[in-house]
């Protein structure tokens, strides 16, 4: 009986432990931008007014985020690194393919994850450069209202959120 829990707590720990981010996170060659929950419903609350009239309106979208987090880079080996990490991510996820298009020398992959009630509560998307080792993997998390989100990416200088532009 000991053996068989055993079992099931590597499994599980394995699975886990697996899903970590931190591969990317320790590489000195990744630039991480990473925004947490608590920072949005801070701005919410502060009722900051933003550049562009029409980015106003999304500040409701705010409370309804967790996170936004992004990794980039132009190192080779940390590009791969961050592929090898997107693609490990996306096997072992509910998400499905938005879309996938080339745009100039960028390719673009983007996946999303949404519930029974067709809301978005994940976009997960890769850019590449073909032509070099540029990379960005973005990952937001939270509701998502896509045309509030490309403007509030935008507004935050969000590594990757001119590609977000692309699929509205």
């Amino acid at each position: 009986m000991k053996l068989c829990y055993i079992i099931i707590f590597t499994f599980l720990s394995i699975n886990v432990f697996s899903q970590t981010n931190s591969s990317i996170e320790s590489n000195q060659d990744i630039d991480k931008f990473e925004i947490r929950s608590n920072v949005f419903k801070l701005i919410s609350e502060l009722n900051i007014s933003f550049s562009d009239n029409n980015i106003q309106s999304t500040t409701d979208q705010l409370e309804k985020l967790k996170t936004i987090s992004a990794y980039s880079t132009k190192v080779k080996s940390a590009s791969l690194l961050i592929e090898d990490y997107f693609n490990n991510y996306i096997l072992n996820s509910n998400l499905d393919q938005l879309i996938e298009f080339q745009d100039e020398d960028y390719y673009i992959d983007i996946y999303i994850d949404e519930n029974e009630n067709l809301l978005i509560e994940e976009i997960s998307m890769l850019v590449t450069n073909i032509n070099s080792t540029n990379t960005i993997y973005l990952q937001i998390l939270g509701e998502i209202d896509l045309e509030k989100i490309v403007a509030l990416a935008t507004e935050l200088n969000v590594p990757g959120a001119n590609f977000l532009k692309k699929i509205n």
